[in-house]
């Protein structure tokens, strides 16, 4: 030993036993701070002192870190040197880090490599320099000890991802060691290397097939983690998204993994429960996209048939789970009542809740005018609904609505009737009838013979008939107020409701007084005592009548109804603000709505204390004139806590009236709120107002809100604009004058935050024609918006006044040149990831949920070319440019495109074009010049890009907006759906027979098994004990062998400590590794008994290796046994004699050789291909 060595030898020592030492390393490389030498100096000479000490081993540690950060630093700064700056000399010295004994020089090293990355040629070098040895040796090391080098390499091979075709660089043996430790459930990096494995998958799925990664990847959509199966399947989706990457999937067996949960139900155990709601969420995920729907009605719909069976399974808690995958999938909301419900409880509706869901839940869409947007929501719903109706669905839910349980019962006919009422939306008169008539349901409903399953039937019948009732009821104010339109349904129910009040006013004298009596609000002021439904009744019927609100007054029940509400009683405002108590708000709303219906009712709340108290607790929050106290009741937490900010609520149903308007400004109310909506610290309290007042009428409402809406602080002016456009959708037309000037006012706002959502609410509002033209009255200027106020100008196309206001600033050509360039693109990139947002694509609701944002609501947003087409101005200028023609042409060339992704992209924004562009009658005639219409059809039907026929069926639907093309499209064999009461075509189509749309060729699967079986070189063994050794190696392979190959690999190093420090011999490991699958224990075991130096001197030798095996010398490995003469016919006589033995219990053919003679000779199992006879759908392989 030299006295070099034995220094180094004595510093790392000690090293390891300074803990401190150690964590100042790690502060160093995680720290990017830059030094003040490295200002000092030029980058030119930090290179060369890098460069320099990096090959050094005899400098310490620390400096060598501090070195490579210094490197990391200076390509942060000056990220252009790692393209100008040759890579080679890094590339060479940083071998001497990654080999390194010390940990912490070894991450340095890993890092630095990570960041001189620049593109694929600096990939093929770092292959070309035999980095995949050292990396395979870091990822096998102990995750106690060695976790933050195991990262570091992970990281780095991400790197490889992010380089275009950069995946093709990552060697196999790399990808086999990443599988191995994604396959082991109790890893810490499990995580980390299955999402590695996916987006290496993304770009190159046969690496991932070859390696075993799918095998992998599918059974972790079941065995979790939870929080990447969504991921998983959206990846998976990818892949079998075209042809090419489809062919690494196994037809009918890879992914109706998903299937599993539900085909193996019957197994019980919490286990089985987890594995079938994974099941539920892959399934969710892949009903939401083009590519999982078309994919899973392969062979007949056999996959879909599979779901449906599954439900007739007798098991409760599938059921249920089946049934919340269910609505999540037909996107069905949980109403409020739904838990009582599914108690068993009767449906009680009070009031007009839905007054209440304006201010706090989401408001209905704005109708809209115009009749040339799609819903692309509900054209996806209905290919869904066709194909479970065929798949026998109802029949399934028939059936659980037989069964004892009758919380699932319940709940199955709760979807029932929503499904009704989808397909009576949705479907076309002659399918929806055939659902509607529930034919089994009536079956057993007259079953006399069975009184228990006839009792169910009708039950079921009799909830779905009350479901109908409720939801009507639910919606009688929930409808535009524009007189144009036509809702023949919600008028007939608020005609049934003026018909219940006109009656309840008309009830006698005894009646009126024993229902105050049952109210028991006389008897106690115990507010939890009362009769809720009774007192509601009274409130809506009886007490609408002066004479009976008068005798109320006189008889205490009103005085007692305000005492419970006043704040110094403090009962009302102590109440836990909960769900099932939020019915005192509802009860306080009422309650001043019956007073202010009539002079004696304004009377009494003019000369009651209730709003004078309510303004005196408010005044206690103005830090000027208020006088403080240690709790104010309306504090944050009393309002976050307790029905406190009911009071809000019930101040809001003031101001819908005018007398209660009148009454607000009486007791200064108003002027409180000035003064509170200039307080930054109660953003709460501000939000409360905005949103629980009323702006129908002219007033303060709309000076209060225009004022938060200019004067506030950036999250209050955004979130009072959002508002501002939930306000508009609900008002009618007459009242959006001022909103819009509100709006173009916050165009202007600092915050382009702000400014993008007043682009976004105005583009709503240009639904309308008539907002449009008042809206380009006012000129408004948007220059500097840039492309924010894109959207907006877009909408300004559709009519000639805003054509020409933009023609004058040649907005319009230019515009035109650029989206004929780019821009199409840009449009379904942008549509297809806010599609995937709203149908929740990515597994969890609330995920990607955003409140500064407006949420999509389906409806296809604006196209240039679609906008441009609806004036005659737009179509001349179309014609002249003849860019239809190209799109046409385009089409045509391209409609059986299946290979390259660049034509199916512009295949796609071409069809989107063409889509919008014939959603209009003008536009409709390019598309009849070129005769396209059929070739969209062909394409898909015939296509085999899954995600390219989904796009065609939302450009038809965009077709279907108009009269003749709906004539078009039905002698094309597709069948639309017009308006039951207006008769217009709604857009929603679906073909007559949609086997062809939702099949696809088939393919042949071209992936490899987990292991390749013959190694591009054959490993050949020079002596007797590497024999045995890499016998022992190939035994690791087999689970039941494993344990007697790790002792002969043990009883091999004790008797031959010298061969696992010989190179030769372990490069030859490493080609054994990199061809067979071990699992992670094995791998590590040979790592630690192997400890071979990576001297200069090695790595030289190393290189001199590669480059023998890459010359074929010897048919494999030349080591310094085998360089005599005559040696290599001796090997080439051991490579004829080596062959397979015994394949492993995971698929691995392990390696020996003939030349055997010890009595643990293995029998020689030839190699035989086996093929499943049958396959059974959606169970698991």
């Amino acid at each position: 030993m030299t006295e070099v060595e034995g220094s180094m030898k004595s510093y790392r020592r000690r090293l390891a036993a300074f803990p401190r030492v150690r964590r100042n390393l790690m502060r160093q490389i995680e720290s990017d701070v830059e030094r003040d030498e490295d200002k000092n100096r030029t980058p030119a000479e930090i290179i060369q002192d890098v460069l320099t000490c990096i090959k050094d081993r005899t400098e310490e540690s620390v400096t060598r870190v501090d070195k490579l950060n210094s490197l990391v630093r200076l390509i942060k700064n000056h990220e252009r040197l790692k393209y100008t700056y040759p890579a080679n000399p890094f590339l060479h010295g940083l071998r001497f880090c990654v080999s390194d004994s010390v940990k912490e020089v070894r991450i340095a090293g890993y890092r630095a490599l990570r960041y001189l990355i620049a593109d694929a040629g600096t990939l093929e070098q770092i292959i070309n320099l035999h980095y995949d040895i050292f990396i395979m040796r870091s990822l096998a090391k102990d995750p106690k000890s060695f976790n933050d080098e195991r990262e570091q390499v992970l990281k780095l091979l991400r790197t490889f991802s992010d380089v275009p075709d950069g995946t093709k660089f990552i060697p196999l043996g790399v990808m086999r060691s990443i599988v191995s430790i994604a396959e082991q459930s109790d890893e810490k990096l499990r995580n980390m290397c299955i999402e590695t494995l996916a987006e290496i998958m993304i770009r190159n799925p046969k690496i991932v097939t070859s390696c075993g990664g799918m095998r992998v990847l599918l059974q972790s959509l079941i065995d979790g983690p939870v929080e990447l199966s969504e991921y998983l399947i959206m990846a998976l989706l990818y892949v079998i998204d075209t042809p090419d990457s489809r062919e690494c999937i196994r037809p009918g067996v890879d992914l109706e993994i998903v299937l599993s949960g539900f085909t193996d139900a019957c197994n019980k155990g919490t286990k089985s429960d987890q594995h079938i709601k994974a099941s539920s969420r892959a399934i969710s995920v892949l009903l939401k996209s083009w590519t999982g729907i078309i994919f899973l009605c392969r062979d007949n719909k056999q996959a879909i048939k599979s779901i449906v069976e599954s439900l007739r399974i007798t098991s409760d808690e599938t059921r249920e789970i089946m049934l919340d995958m269910f609505f999540n999938i037909f996107r069905i909301k949980i109403p409020k009542w739904y838990p009582s419900f599914l108690s068993g409880k009767r449906i009680t509706v009070y009031g007009n809740p839905e007054q209440k869901d304006n201010n706090s839940g989401d408001p209905p869409p704005l109708s809209t005018s115009d009749n040339d947007r799609l819903n692309l929501l509900d054209h996806h719903l209905v290919i869904l609904l066709d194909i479970f109706m065929g798949s026998g669905l109802l029949d399934a839910l028939v059936e659980i609505i037989e069964d004892k349980n009758q919380h699932v019962a319940r709940k199955a006919t709760l979807f029932i009737g929503e499904i009704l009422q989808l397909s009576n939306r949705l479907l076309s008169v002659s399918r929806s009838i055939r659902i509607q008539s529930l034919p089994r349901l009536f079956s057993l409903a007259t079953k006399f013979d069975d009184e228990i399953v006839r009792h169910s039937a009708t039950a079921a019948l009799s909830h779905i008939d009350n479901l109908n009732r409720t939801r009507n009821r639910l919606q009688v104010n929930n409808t535009d107020n524009d007189s144009t339109s036509i809702d023949v349904p919600r008028r007939n129910a608020r005609q049934v409701e003026s018909v219940k009040i006109k009656m309840g006013m008309q009830i006698d004298d005894r009646h009126f007084t024993n229902m105050l009596l049952e109210s028991q609000v006389l008897q106690t002021k115990d507010g939890t005592k009362w009769n809720f439904e009774t007192m509601m009744e009274l409130l809506q019927g009886p007490l609408l009548n002066p004479r009976r609100l008068e005798e109320s007054i006189k008889s205490k029940f009103i005085k007692r109804l305000i005492g419970f509400f006043r704040p110094t009683s403090r009962r009302f405002s102590e109440i836990e603000k909960t769900p099932e108590n939020e019915h005192f708000v509802q009860l306080g709303c009422t309650l001043i709505s019956t007073l202010l219906a009539c002079s004696d009712g304004i009377k009494y709340l003019e000369g009651n204390k209730f709003l004078r108290q309510i303004a005196e607790y408010l005044n206690q929050l103005d830090p000027i004139n208020g006088t403080p106290e240690s709790e104010p009741l309306f504090s944050k937490d009393r309002i976050n806590s307790t029905l406190t900010s009911g009071y809000f609520t019930i101040l809001g149903n003031f101001s819908k009236y005018k007398e209660g308007i009148r009454l607000l400004e009486k007791f200064k109310i108003f002027n409180t709120f000035y003064r509170l909506t200039e307080l930054r610290s109660r953003e709460d309290l501000i939000k409360a107002i905005i949103t629980n007042l009323d702006y129908s009428l002219d007033g303060h409402p709309r000076i209060l809100l225009s004022k938060v809406m200019t004067s506030g602080y950036k999250r209050v002016r955004l979130y009072a604009t959002k508002h501002l456009g939930q306000i508009l959708r609900t008002s009618s037309k007459k009242f959006n004058e001022w909103g819009i000037q509100l709006l173009i006012t916050q165009l202007y706002d600092p915050a382009m935050e702000v400014c993008q959502m007043a682009v976004r609410v105005l583009e709503e509002t240009c639904n309308h024609k008539e907002n449009i033209e008042s809206l380009v009255m006012l000129r408004p200027s948007l220059d500097h918006l840039g492309e924010v106020g894109n959207p907006l100008l877009l909408r300004f196309l559709s009519t000639s006044i805003g054509f020409k206001y933009l023609s004058e600033f040649d907005y319009v050509e230019k515009e035109m040149d650029d989206w004929f360039q780019s821009r199409n693109q840009y449009y379904v990139t942008q549509l297809e990831v806010m599609l995937a947002k709203t149908l929740r694509l990515d597994g969890d609701d609330n995920r990607f949920e955003d409140d500064d944002k407006m949420p999509f609501d389906g409806i296809s947003p604006p196209h240039f070319y679609g906008e441009l087409a609806k004036t005659n101005e737009g179509c001349q200028l179309l014609r002249e440019k003849g860019h239809f023609r190209e799109f046409a042409n385009f089409v045509r060339e391209h409609k059986s495109e299946s290979r390259d992704k660049a034509s199916i992209a512009k295949l796609k924004s071409i069809l989107w074009a063409i889509g919008n562009i014939g959603s209009s009658k003008s536009g409709l005639q390019f598309l009849e010049e070129e005769d396209i219409i059929k070739d969209i059809v062909h394409i898909a039907e015939q296509s085999a890009v899954l995600s390219l026929k989904g796009t065609c069926y939302f450009g038809l639907g965009l077709i279907a907006k108009t009269a003749s093309g709906i004539e078009m499209l039905e002698e094309l064999g597709w069948e639309c759906v017009y308006d039951t009461y207006t008769g217009i075509g709604t857009g929603l189509c679906i073909p007559v027979d949609s086997q062809a749309f939702l099949s696809f060729p088939r393919w042949t699967y071209t992936g490899f098994e987990s292991a390749l079986d013959i190694p591009s070189k054959p490993i050949v063994p020079s002596t007797q004990v590497e024999r045995s050794l890499l016998k022992a190696m190939a035994n690791l392979t087999n689970r039941i062998l494993s344990s007697t190959g790790s002792r002969n690999l043990s009883k091999i190093r004790s008797q031959h400590p010298e061969v696992f420090t010989n190179l030769s011999t372990y490069y030859k490991v490493i080609q054994m590794l990199s061809t067979y699958h071990y699992r992670l224990p094995s791998r590590r075991l040979i790592s630690e008994l192997f400890n071979v130096n990576f001297t200069s001197e090695a790595l030289e030798d190393l290189d001199k290796l590669v480059e023998a095996q890459q010359h074929d010398e010897l048919n494999g490995i030349s080591d310094s046994n085998s360089t005599e003469d005559g040696n290599a016919e001796d090997a080439k006589q051991r490579e004829k004699k080596f062959r397979r033995t015994h394949r492993g219990s995971d698929g691995v053919i392990a390696v020996m050789s003939e030349d055997q003679h010890d009595i643990n000779t293995e029998e020689i199992v030839p190699k035989q291909a086996l093929s499943p006879v049958t396959v059974i759908k959606g169970f698991r392989v």
